[in-house]
């Protein structure tokens, strides 16, 4: 089997696909014709014999009937060879006699025979020379065969040689003896081959099924209608007494013979079957069925095809990225799976520190995506398909909510909390495994809090899942932390609004100090009670002031249009209007820092002099869209300082062993895997790589530009295991430092 290893994906998939069907479809195909071919043989046997006893049994029957007419004859003292042959008496005898012909329709005539008047036959028509009868029937037989056949103790049917082919009638014979046991009579039943043929009907009818009756001189009776050329077969075989055979081949056919024999009345009945005509039906069938085997072949070899097409193309991918990489190889060909895997192998060796590095980067990409989700910039829904399990992502059952943990309960400055904390509550709250829901948490950038995006499919109330959650963190904690809780959606994308007012209902818990899960919902969201009754919709306050701290501009305008809507709905008059666009307009006011030289309450200031809510609507959908890009401007020149500061603190002590990426992220009050994205997206590498590039690049500095000794060098560097780091060196650079040294010198 080594051609196989040298099949691309496509040679390989349509061979493994016709191998397989050939190897389970055409054995369980030979196996079904030959177990059908012997079942419906068995059954053409079992149904040809079946019928053929019940004609001999109806056929005996009659010649039974015959017997026991037969033996009346001795009994009825109106019938004797002296009546009969007396003039005066016959007429009296040859109406008994007719009565015995009378009694059964399957006899045509009856006559008398007497040992004692070997001359003349007796009838209910009279008596008749026994020439006259060779003559009337047209017999070959002789007078004397005749007698002797007559003359026998024992019944015996036969047809007797005739002249004509048809209208051939049968003998049946039947001698009658008197009280003593001596032969008196024998009477003789003529029946007509039409009453012979009604009674053998049902095998006669069956198209592909002969019957014959062997009589005791070995004539052949046929009584099919289709003509057979079989007979000239019996009858040699019967003339040189031969041994009748279970099946008989004439030309291409072969025939199965079914034989019962009456040794009593020396008969043979023959039901002999066309073994090719009764398998026609199978063999149909059969052909049909390797016909629809081949449809299924050359159907499924197009679906395979296309499933190995569809299957190749990310092995197409990794094939072209290996020919691209590998300038020996020409760029059209094609590898085949022993050289694709030969050289996926050899990339995976050369490259396998690339798994440690995929490792550490696999939380921060699922961090990283969540906090793109929550903050609106993640647009593509097939990008969160990592974040949950495949059961909530195919599932349209699946709802998503966002809840925001204060941890402000247990860190030790209002404003920030140790990596370690963050990492441990996630690690905790991660071993919480439900098939009913699901969460992933990060840490809440810009606030002293923990954010959950919680994914579930509706099989448990809410309330339950966030009682489990409030129990994980009583065990880790040991105090009840306070929760916002957004609305749930079923729109992954539109989590971005749940996480906001997930975190308005958490800055609700100030004004309400007396639970610890705080819904969004529950907010106050502002009615009216009356012709004077208002109050102002705080939830949808909190949401816009929560977007606006954020910096979300979509979020933001969505939620002011969101209360300019409620404004109209519900402060129709004047005075009501003015009462609503102060309270909108204070909500801006206090962002009024954000913006230069005091440019939020200049704008504040044309606020007041508007009268209608769209207006309104313009002049701080304006505002929004200024807040957010200061807000973002902002964001972006800390998280350049942060960088500087980052990298120049890595770089004044880069030659610490107690420089960790656990200590960068407490000296920078920063999570591990956010300074891991900012060395990704500023160096393309980990924390780890970066660290180990800066002080691999030093001590080869170090090397060619100094005389200090390489253990001196190496340890001055972060390295204290100093054989460890030679065979890394090695394995990097492809020479010893000393060798090294030697090199460059």
């Amino acid at each position: 089997m080594n051609f196989m290893k040298k099949l691309n994906i496509t040679q390989y998939s349509i061979f493994s696909y016709i191998f397989f069907f050939a190897l389970i479809f055409i054995p369980m195909s030979l196996v079904w014709y030959a177990t059908s071919k012997q079942s419906v043989m068995k059954q053409v046997e079992l149904s040809t014999k079946n019928v053929l006893l019940q004609s001999k049994a109806s056929f005996e029957s009659d010649l039974t009937q015959l017997d026991l007419l037969a033996q009346q004859l001795p009994y009825d003292s109106a019938i004797s060879l002296s009546k009969l042959a007396d003039p005066y008496e016959t007429i009296a005898s040859r109406s008994a006699l007719l009565k015995y012909r009378l009694n059964n329709a399957f006899i045509e005539q009856i006559y008398l025979f007497y040992p004692d008047d070997q001359t003349k036959l007796y009838s209910p028509n009279g008596s008749t020379e026994i020439k006259d009868l060779l003559a009337l029937r047209k017999m070959t037989i002789s007078k004397d065969e005749l007698i002797t056949f007559l003359n026998q103790t024992a019944p015996v049917f036969s047809s007797i040689d005739q002249q004509q082919a048809e209208g051939q009638t049968f003998f049946y014979s039947v001698p009658t003896t008197d009280s003593f046991g001596s032969h008196q009579a024998t009477m003789l039943f003529i029946i007509k081959k039409a009453a012979m043929d009604n009674l053998f009907a049902p095998l006669s009818e069956i198209e592909h099924q002969y019957f014959y009756l062997i009589d005791a001189n070995q004539q052949i009776l046929s009584f099919s209608r289709q003509a057979s050329t079989l007979e000239s077969s019996l009858a040699n075989k019967f003339e040189n007494k031969s041994t009748l055979p279970a099946k008989i081949k004439q030309g291409n056919e072969t025939f199965t013979v079914q034989s019962i024999v009456n040794n009593s009345l020396q008969l043979r009945y023959l039901a002999i079957v066309n073994t090719k005509v009764a398998l026609a039906k199978i063999s149909q069938v059969y052909k049909l069925s390797i016909y629809l085997i081949l449809a299924v072949l050359i159907i499924g070899l197009v679906v395979s095809l296309f499933l190995a097409r569809q299957s190749l193309r990310p092995y197409k991918k990794i094939e072209s990225l290996l020919l691209k990489h590998d300038k020996d190889s020409p760029n059209n060909q094609s590898l085949s799976f022993e050289d694709l895997h030969s050289k996926v192998s050899n990339f995976l060796s050369e490259n396998n520190h690339l798994k440690d590095e995929i490792i550490q980067q696999k939380p921060y990409i699922k961090e990283s995506l969540l906090h793109q989700l929550l903050t609106g910039q993640l647009n593509d829904l097939s990008k969160t398909q990592s974040l949950f399990q495949a059961s909530f992502n195919e599932s349209s059952k699946t709802a998503y909510f966002s809840v925001v943990i204060s941890l402000e309960e247990i860190s030790d400055t209002p404003t920030s909390i140790s990596d370690h904390v963050i990492k441990q509550i996630l690690q905790q709250l991660n071993q919480i495994k439900q098939t009913d829901f699901e969460w992933i948490g990060t840490k809440c950038i810009g606030e002293n809090a923990l954010t959950l995006l919680v994914a579930t499919n509706h099989t448990r109330p809410q309330i339950e899942i966030l009682d489990e959650l409030v129990e994980a963190l009583v065990e880790l904690c040991g105090v009840a932390l306070p929760i916002g809780v957004g609305t749930t959606t079923s729109n992954l994308l539109a989590v971005k609004h749940s996480f906001i007012e997930a975190l308005a209902a958490l800055s609700y818990r100030y004004k309400n100090a007396t639970q610890m899960i705080y819904y969004y919902t529950d907010m106050p969201s502002g009615q009216t009670g009356g012709a004077y009754a208002f109050s102002f919709p705080e939830d949808k306050q909190l949401k816009l002031m929560q977007s606006l701290t954020k910096g979300n501009e979509t979020v933001a305008l969505e939620t002011l249009e969101e209360l300019i809507q409620y404004g109209i709905t519900h402060c129709e008059t004047f005075q009501l209007f003015r009462m609503y666009s102060y309270f909108l307009m204070n909500t801006y006011a206090n962002f009024s820092a954000l913006l230069p030289e005091d440019q939020l309450l200049q704008e504040l200031e044309v606020l007041v002099d508007v009268n209608n809510y769209q207006t309104l609507e313009l002049h701080l959908q304006t505002l929004t869209q200024m807040i957010c890009s200061q807000v973002e401007e902002q964001v972006q020149t800390e998280e350049s300082d942060l960088k500087v500061a980052l990298f120049s603190y890595i770089e004044a002590h880069y030659n610490s062993d107690f420089l960790t990426l656990e200590s960068l992220s407490e000296t920078f009050a920063l999570s591990s895997t956010t300074i891991n994205k900012i060395m990704k997206e500023e160096t393309d590498t980990t924390f780890a790589k970066y660290l180990a590039n800066i002080r691999m690049e030093k001590i080869k500095q170090a090397l060619i530009e100094t005389d200090e000794p390489i253990k001196e060098i190496i340890q001055s560097n972060g390295y204290y295991d100093v054989s460890n780091f030679t065979r890394k060196f090695r394995q990097v650079v492809g020479v010893t430092p000393g060798q090294f040294r030697t090199i460059h010198r």
